[in-house]
């Protein structure tokens, strides 16, 4: 069996490399925001166990109740999301590393 031609490799090289750009790379954020949702996740519900609070359940702590919730809704939403983006741009790389 014959060996890739060198242009075809660089252009096999080149198509690997433009759908990293035009696919991978513009979900990059979504790392800061998982780990954003991560950690007020597990802040506020630390918050909510280490800290007793009055009778009287004001506005804010009702807002912060919800918005912790809706984190932990988030979470594993966003960490099935992360986990396909990753190992897209892993098996993209393997491939790429291949046209060597």
């Amino acid at each position: 069996m014959e060996r890739p031609s060198k242009s075809w490799q660089d252009g096999r090289k080149a198509a690997l490399e433009r759908a990293e750009r035009k696919i991978i790379d513009p979900f990059e954020p979504l790392f800061v925001i998982y780990a954003a949702v991560c950690m007020f996740f597990v802040v506020g519900s630390l918050r909510f166990r280490l800290f007793e609070f009055s009778i009287d359940f004001t506005w804010i702590e009702a807002i912060q109740v919800i918005l912790v919730a809706f984190a932990g809704i988030m979470v594993p939403i966003l960490t099935g999301s992360v986990l396909i983006v990753h190992l897209a741009s892993r098996r993209l790389q393997k491939l790429a590393g291949e046209c060597r």
